[in-house]
């Protein structure tokens, strides 16, 4: 009894420790998500970007791919009031690296 006790224990710390590749692969989506929201509000030009909202992985399996469809965040424009925006973001999972970056339509990467 006590041995099953102590197996079960060991199961559920080995768990915890050691997340599974699905966890795994989250972990990576989401930092990969994070990094392109911030690149992307980093660009704006006139201050006061929004930061893209979350959007769902398109990519498959090393790849991450996310879109932002026009209007679904703003930047400032030079006269200060809200400009519609779209992005794409797309990158080698694995390393992290933005491969492809685009906004309204326009190639940054």
């Amino acid at each position: 009894m006590l041995a099953s006790i102590a197996l079960l224990i060991a199961l559920i710390a080995y768990r915890v420790v050691v997340p599974s590749q699905d966890k795994l692969h989250a972990r990576k989506v989401s930092a990969a998500l994070l990094q392109c929201q911030q690149r992307i509000a980093g660009l704006a030009e006139y201050g006061d970007a929004e930061t893209p909202p979350y959007t769902k992985n398109y990519g498959t399996k090393g790849e991450f791919y996310f879109a932002w469809q026009r209007g679904s965040f703003h930047f400032k424009n030079v006269y200060g009031a809200p400009e519609k925006m779209s992005a794409s973001c797309i990158g080698d999972l694995e390393t992290g690296e933005i491969k492809q970056l685009t906004i309204n339509a326009k190639t940054i990467l």
